[in-house]
């Protein structure tokens, strides 16, 4: 199966295209992530989701799309996603209202996207400063919430 059938419900034109379901969006994503689905024609189902606006049960299939090809997770409270985090070239300030919430007895994991950074802050380094651990994957992401209430998994760590 390919990324055709979805790419025709999305670009069929006005008033013949439509959002894709939660179920068409979950198999679309499920064909990407096994690699099954040609660069192209994810350009082109990523650029008509994009102008069309992406819908509630679009983001809901890809989502349940992604958390099947996922890794286990270690149990969490407060399941914190950052993956836009340095793009703004701001202090990473969620950091410490991670920390905060963790403090209050809860077990904060934070996964996201943390690469190098050119200019501005470093968000790997600032982990550090805040006292929240870099865990190099789910395994020792546990092991971090249960030592210190809260960790920090990259996006490498558990999909690379």
């Amino acid at each position: 199966m390919s990324l055709a059938p979805f790419v025709q419900i999305l670009g069929r034109g006005p008033g013949r295209s439509r959002n894709l379901t939660a179920e068409e969006a979950e198999a679309a994503m499920g064909l990407i992530l096994d690699g099954r689905a040609d660069p192209h024609a994810i350009g082109a189902l990523l650029m008509l989701m994009r102008y069309r606006g992406e819908s509630p049960e679009e983001i809901a299939g890809f989502t349940r799309a992604l958390r099947a090809s996922l890794p286990p997770m270690p149990p969490a409270d407060l399941d914190w996603p950052s993956y836009a985090a340095g793009r703004s070239r701001g202090l990473p300030w969620f950091l410490l209202a991670a920390r905060l919430v963790a403090r209050s007895g809860a077990r904060v994991l934070i996964h996201g996207w943390a690469p190098p950074q050119p200019e501005g802050p470093e968000l790997r380094e600032a982990l550090a400063l805040a006292g929240i651990g870099l865990a190099a994957d789910p395994d020792e992401a546990g092991r971090l919430l249960d030592r210190d209430g809260i960790a920090f998994l990259p996006l490498d760590g558990f999909a690379p």
